[in-house]
């Protein structure tokens, strides 16, 4: 990631940057519940992952849910990225070919460019470079002022986080709170 870019790391397991988080193979929220950014969740075993949204049952090895919408998806091992709804992540990741009023599964070619990036053994800040590059170019412009504002919170508390807790304290739910609707 160039110098242009914060990040905060966490091991192997998250990874944040203006307008984009990724955890990699933690558990997260099985309960319903609703984030204020895009998720992407990808399966990293091959299972189906079990998604409820939209009053409808989704099951694939990666689904798409859109910001705001209640949903659940089984615990399992997992990628997954929350990206901000003001950034045009889905135009760079999908090509603008993606309806963010309902969840939906995920093409096998998005899938594998994701898990390539985000793949267990893989340097993360490294997939979090490759996702970011697109935003870099746009971050100065007066629309992104607010997103930046908003993300750099995001980065100092999860520093805060990664220096006052451990994983077995609960350090990866508070990050996960971060990104909840409730936090908006």
């Amino acid at each position: 990631m160039s110098s242009q870019l914060p990040c905060v790391i966490i091991g192997h397991e998250f990874a944040c940057t203006l307008g984009l988080a990724v955890f990699v193979d933690v558990r997260g929220n099985v309960d319903e519940h609703a984030h204020w950014c895009h998720q992407i969740a990808i399966s990293m075993d091959n299972t189906l992952l079990n998604c409820h949204c939209d009053g409808k049952i989704f099951q694939s090895k990666a689904v798409f849910v859109p910001a705001g919408h209640a949903h659940s998806v089984n615990t399992g091992s997992q990628i997954n990225l929350f990206f901000d709804p003001q950034i045009d992540w889905l135009d760079e990741v999908f090509g603008g070919a993606i309806d963010t009023h309902c969840a939906q599964v995920l093409d096998r070619d998005t899938v594998e460019g994701i898990q390539t990036c985000f793949y267990k053994h893989s340097d993360l800040k490294l997939g979090l470079e490759a996702f970011a590059y697109a935003y870099e170019d746009k971050q100065t412009d007066a629309h992104y002022q607010a997103v930046n504002r908003r993300w750099t919170r995001i980065l100092e508390e999860s520093e805060r986080l990664r220096s006052t807790l451990t994983p077995e304290q609960g350090l990866y739910g508070q990050l996960g709170r971060l990104l909840s609707v409730d936090a908006a």
